[in-house]
């Protein structure tokens, strides 16, 4: 995620991701992932191999009709179990073919199968609902997460639990999996989606598109954006191919923010390692957010990057640097947000190296280095490597965050710090992992031992030194 104006807005200190006390404090048995942040997410019992989704909507009636079929593997013995669902009406639930007896507790659905799983047993669940989704909303952002209608526009923005608004869910990160997705709308609608447009199906008065994510992918990466768009295919330099979407009527030559979205995947790929998709791309919508997410494959974007001008760059760098960072390797607890960001907020700094040179990159790091210097001064900030849900989203994750691997990048020198990165994205690639796996990467690659440095950075206040000459450039 990359928030309007977050590299140079200092009101946005200010700015937090609040988390409802009553969410924070919802747990039971059927909730115990333990995540530090959204302990009442998830479900610890049983891993999801792959969802398929089937879901008609004719859009004018904000109504939802649509099939979940979810493959997993119990990890546990499993008498019942349950799914991330809020709102929206179940019609019934299967297991393995067989009804299941079904009950919603708060925003979940807990499921009893006819007959208990045991350990390492594969099933599949298969839901029916309908409803008009509501989305989930975090007065932090001003934002609704999940799916959301704006008149006859709609999009999917979920980071970090707004999934579950529009399907049932293991509605964590550290719980990945591969996605089909079929969405049946009005002929007069096009929806543009995660992975690969496999087929398109016409009928009398409605089209059905299918998707295919091949990779493994966290829930919350999950969109479905459905309006009137104008589809714009290329191919990336390094052969990627890339596909976006503007809405009708507001893209021309001056305002084709992915102009150099290809020269991006090019640099990236070499810094990072090969690009782990099959294709990528962006979506923009005409509404306001306030910020960018990196959905998988398919960024989205709002229509304040349409005239963003150079600043619009520094935001497409940074969503497609999730594709490594965030997408491919994945937190396993939201506690380690900073893997995100940091990371994404870096590769922003790198492509303003590669399109300014070294005077560009200090100039990144001097101004969030001041930043970030004004925020450690206070009795309130809080700690990069152990963050509150309120800090989630704090300029403290994006900034701080980004620091740490220049840093780091310093003490270790370029060709080990490159090295640290593409090792750490090759070797965790389709997974979760906690700050401790980049850590450990970063100590075989370089062969020093670095507990004290990132001590300082992650779990302290105070603002560690970066050698004079990294400021002045």
């Amino acid at each position: 995620m990359r928030l309007s104006g977050a590299r140079c807005m200092p009101v946005l200190l200010l700015l937090a991701l609040s988390l409802s006390a009553g969410a924070a404090a919802q747990t039971s048995e059927f909730t115990s992932l333990g995540d530090s942040l959204f302990p009442a997410l998830g479900n610890a019992g049983y891993d999801v191999q792959h969802y398929d989704i089937a879901l008609r909507t004719m859009v004018v009636d904000r109504e939802i009709r649509a099939s979940a079929r979810i493959d997993a593997v119990a990890i546990q013995p499993l008498p019942q179990f349950s799914l991330d669902l809020l709102g929206l009406t179940v019609d019934s639930v299967a297991v393995d073919g067989r009804e299941a007896a079904f009950e919603r507790q708060q925003g979940e659905l807990v499921v009893t199968p006819a007959a208990a799983l045991a350990q390492n047993d594969a099933f599949t669940v298969t839901v029916d609902y309908h409803g008009v989704p509501a989305p989930d909303y975090y007065a932090g952002l001003g934002a609704n997460l999940g799916w959301n209608q704006t008149g006859d526009l709609i999009y999917v923005v979920s980071q970090p639990s707004g999934a579950r608004t529009w399907f049932p869910a293991n509605d964590h990160p550290s719980d990945k999996a591969t996605f089909s997705l079929a969405v049946t709308v009005p002929a007069d609608y096009e929806v543009a989606a995660n992975g690969v447009l496999s087929a398109v199906e016409s009928a009398r008065s409605s089209t059905t598109y299918r998707f295919e994510m091949a990779q493994p992918m966290a829930t919350y990466l999950a969109t479905v954006n459905i309006g009137q768009f104008e589809r714009v295919d290329r191919v990336a330099p390094n052969g990627v191919p890339l596909r976006d979407y503007f809405p009708d009527g507001l893209r021309s030559p001056d305002s084709d923010i992915f102009g150099r979205q290809g020269e991006m995947l090019v640099l990236f790929s070499r810094l990072f390692g090969p690009y782990p998709f099959d294709l990528y791309g962006g979506v923009v919508l005409d509404v306001s957010l306030g910020f960018a997410l990196e959905t998988q494959t398919l960024s989205v974007f709002d229509r304040s990057m349409i005239n963003a001008g150079s600043w619009a760059d520094a935001v497409v760098a940074h969503e497609l640097a999730h594709s490594w960072f965030g997408n491919s390797v994945s937190v396993a607890d939201w506690s380690d947000i900073w893997l995100n960001e940091g990371f994404a907020t870096y590769a922003e700094w790198l492509w303003s190296e590669h399109t300014g040179g070294p005077a560009a990159l200090a100039a990144q790091v001097r101004e969030a280095y001041s930043v970030m210097r004004m925020t450690a001064a206070r009795e309130d900030s809080g700690l990069l490597g152990a963050p509150s849900a309120e800090d989630m989203f704090s300029l403290m994750i994006y900034l701080r965050g980004g620091l740490v691997l220049h840093a780091l990048r310093l003490d270790v020198g370029d060709a080990a710090f490159f090295d640290i990165l593409r090792v750490y994205a090759a070797r965790f690639r389709g997974q979760s992992v906690r700050t401790a796996d980049f850590i450990t990467v970063a100590e075989d690659v370089s062969g020093r031992s670095l507990g004290a440095f990132f001590d300082g950075w992650l779990m302290q206040r105070a603002l560690p030194a970066i050698p004079q000459m990294a400021l002045t450039g």
